[in-house]
């Protein structure tokens, strides 16, 4: 049954299993796609990206009016949301954990870590912001 047909059965009938398979369907591609408009290390920021997105497939289901292809206007709400969450990340605070100050208290130069760090962190965000092609 092609996605269409799903779509329409699924509104139809409330059905979430028809939902289910639209799921089954477009989970792997919407990740990948999430996946690249955030960054390669962003696995569980794109596991929450996507969640969001069939959150938002549900909900707003009915407005998908068959004039592109179901697949075309998932990607679409997939792409505008990693991008939504890409531009909030600038704003948050970078999670430092436990075992990383751990390890800096016990280096012997905490300074020369902290630089490291710093640096290995700035050369992430290089990479990042480096166009898709690359």
């Amino acid at each position: 049954m092609d996605d269409e047909k799903v779509v329409a059965r699924f509104l139809e009938t409330g059905d979430r299993a028809m939902f289910g398979v639209l799921v089954e369907r477009y989970q792997d591609r919407v990740f990948r796609l999430v996946t690249s408009v955030l960054g390669p290390y962003s696995g569980a920021d794109a596991e929450e990206v996507c969640q969001e997105v069939f959150l938002r497939l549900y909900r707003k289901i009915r407005q998908f009016t068959g004039q592109a292809g179901f697949g075309t206007w998932l990607y679409r709400i997939a792409y505008n949301l990693a991008i939504d969450w890409r531009r909030r990340a600038r704003f948050r605070l970078p999670h430092v954990s436990v075992e990383e100050i751990r390890d800096l208290a016990s280096s012997s130069d905490p300074l020369e870590d902290v630089l490291t760090k710093e640096t290995k962190d700035l050369v992430a965000l290089a990479i990042e912001d480096l166009p898709d092609l690359y």
